[in-house]
Order: structure tokens, then C-alpha cells, then sequence
């Protein structure tokens, strides 16, 4: 699930990379990106009702709904000061993905890779991003929204979850395997 994932947002990320959706002005892995790329996203939806958030360097994707009120979601897409519709979601999700990104508290996301970091001595690059979801990276449903690091340094990679008190409840990736 999790491949599938990263191929659908690089699909996407691909896509818009040449059409001219506005300049990185920020690392949106950081606690100040975060809060400007939510606010950014829950106004241009009209609420703040989320199936999916993802932080990576210089932009961010989300599912969420398609326009205020709706049970069609669309993935959305924000850089440099824009929050833009891009296509329906694929896999559209059901009452037990969604979350209210307003409800989190967004500053224990930035802490959270921190965290990764100083576990794994990676360190971090272009491709290491930040999800925000209420299932594992197994894709099992959880009671309450997660926070996984994924760290990749082109050797190894580290998946890292966290509930929003810090507390790790998974670790997988290569970094992770003996052998």
C-alpha cells in the first residue's frame, strides 16, 4: 500500500512540477510549513476534514473533500501559496480514514522527525517526507490520526510511526533488519 501510495504522490508531484504552481518558499517538514500549508489547505477546501496529509520538502498533498460538504475526496496539492484541486483520489476512503487536521496538534509533527532522525543517524534529504493518517503502514485502520516519518538515503530506508503524545508504535524499512 505503501508503494502505491509514494507512486500515486510522485505521480502527481511529477505532474505538477512544470505547471507552474508557485515557488517553494518554505520546508513544509517544519513546524512553520505545516501550519502554512494547513491553513492554506482547509480554506481552499472549505473545511478541514482529511483523509491524508503528506509534508514533503517543498510541497505538500492531501486527500480531502472534493468541496465543502462532499463524500467525493479529491487529492490536493499546495506549494508556494496555493492550495489546488488536482484530481479525484483514487481510492476513495471511507468515514474511518478521515480526521479533523484543526483537532492535531501539528506541533509534535516537526518533533516527531527529529526524533526518526536521532534513531536512525540518517540524515535528511529531498526524499524523506512526513504523513499524517489513521492507518498503519500496513494500511490497517487506527483509532486515531498517526504521524509517520519516512526517512531513505538511498541505501536503507526507515518508516517510523508515532501517536501524537510521541510515542513510536512501528518501525519497519530496511534500516530496521538485522542481518
Amino acid at each position: 500500500m505503501r508503494a502505491l501510495r509514494l507512486l500515486a504522490v510522485l505521480g502527481v508531484t511529477l505532474a505538477l512540477a512544470g505547471c507552474g504552481i508557485g515557488a517553494q518558499t518554505v520546508d513544509f517538514r517544519t513546524d512553520a510549513g505545516q501550519k502554512q500549508a494547513v491553513a492554506a489547505l482547509t480554506t481552499a477546501t472549505g473545511g478541514s476534514t482529511f483523509a491524508l496529509v503528506d509534508f514533503f520538502s517543498n510541497h505538500v498533498t492531501a486527500v480531502a473533500p472534493s468541496k465543502p460538504g462532499a463524500t467525493s475526496y479529491d487529492d490536493w496539492y499546495y506549494r508556494g501559496g496555493r492550495a489546488t484541486s488536482v484530481a479525484p483520489e483514487q481510492d476513495q476512503p471511507d468515514a474511518s480514514a478521515l480526521f479533523d487536521v484543526t483537532k492535531l496538534d501539528l506541533s509534535k509533527i516537526e518533533p516527531a522527525m527529529q526524533k526518526t532522525l536521532k534513531l536512525t543517524g540518517m540524515t535528511l534529504n529531498k526524499d524523506s517526507y512526513i504523513v499524517v493518517q489513521r492507518f498503519s503502514a500496513e494500511g490497517v485502520p487506527v483509532t486515531a490520526p498517526m504521524i509517520e516519518v519516512l526517512l531513505d538515503d538511498g541505501y536503507k530506508q526507515a518508516y517510523v510511526m508515532y501517536d501524537f503524545d510521541l510515542n513510536i508504535t512501528q518501525k519497519t524499512g530496511s534500516f530496521f533488519e538485522t542481518g
